[in-house]
């Protein structure tokens, strides 16, 4: 199983890095940027001029703004991970706008993959229908059925392994995949967009820690959260100290941790 488990997650990150070398592959004089609704549904992606390895949350922070300035956004949280840099970006009001990725080994940032990309109402997926892997049909990396196809939607597994037999990046009902999230009740992470908020902070609190008690015993959420547009995010921990996070959307209640972060290492 620890076998299995990762040759997906190595395969599911090849796969990602892939597909943001290519929605970033324009070169420019201070860096490059790649505009409309790319293969991963981010609608910008930098990169800098010379890809530079990322030690440091200054060096994160610095990147991550570069891409937020595209969209009138400033950082605001930054977090280092073993695989990842993360950082929230924030509106002139400060409130949360959207979630983004940086890569530790080039600098590259981009929307991060995941609750950002698939139920942000403003910045993600969750805005158009026509995207090439809206939520509102199935798109060329889709499949349905028993089989699926690389991003296709089946229910088995877990976020860790990916899914029994399902695609590497959909998920719905009680499985996922790397771009899947765990409905409530059966629910699928895909669900149409929708402005309606109806579930509130706490009730994402309830529903994120109902999750980790039948699937992480001893995890907790923070008593506070984050709250972007279609979503919440709220960090998790054990022991008082962090170990990752999680989304709950802000229509459906569907729940979504966000795995391919690995361990926590520090935050500013």
């Amino acid at each position: 199983m620890r076998t299995k488990r990762l040759a997906i997650v190595t395969a599911a990150v090849a796969v990602v890095a892939a597909v943001g070398a290519v929605v970033a592959l324009a070169a420019g004089g201070t860096g490059s940027w790649s505009a409309g609704w790319g293969m991963m549904g981010g609608r910008y992606a930098y990169r800098p001029a010379q890809p530079t390895q990322v030690h440091t949350l200054a060096a994160a922070r610095s990147d991550a703004q570069q891409f937020a300035n595209r969209l009138g956004l400033r950082v605001d949280e930054v977090m280092q991970f073993q695989r990842n840099f993360y950082a929230k970006l924030v509106d002139s009001n400060g409130n949360g706008a959207t979630e983004v990725l940086v890569d530790p080994s080039s600098g590259v940032v981009s929307i991060e993959y995941g609750p950002a990309m698939m139920w942000n109402t403003r910045y993600g997926m969750g805005r158009s229908a026509g995207s090439m892997m809206g939520s509102y049909g199935r798109g060329m990396m889709r499949g349905q059925g028993n089989g699926g196809g690389m991003m296709g939607d089946r229910s088995g597994g877990s976020s860790s392994t990916g899914g029994y037999g399902q695609g590497m990046m959909g998920g719905s009902g009680n499985g996922t995949g790397m771009m899947g999230g765990y409905g409530p009740a059966g629910g699928t992470s895909t669900t149409s967009p929708s402005t309606t908020t109806s579930v509130s902070l706490a009730d994402a609190h309830t529903l994120a820690q109902r999750w980790l008690d039948s699937n992480e015993p001893g995890v907790t959420v923070e008593t506070g959260g984050d709250t972007f547009p279609g979503y919440y995010t709220l960090e998790t921990l054990k022991g008082g100290k962090i170990t990752g996070m999680m989304s709950v959307n802000a229509s459906t209640g569907a729940v979504w941790p966000h795995w391919w972060h690995g361990a926590f290492i520090a935050k500013s």
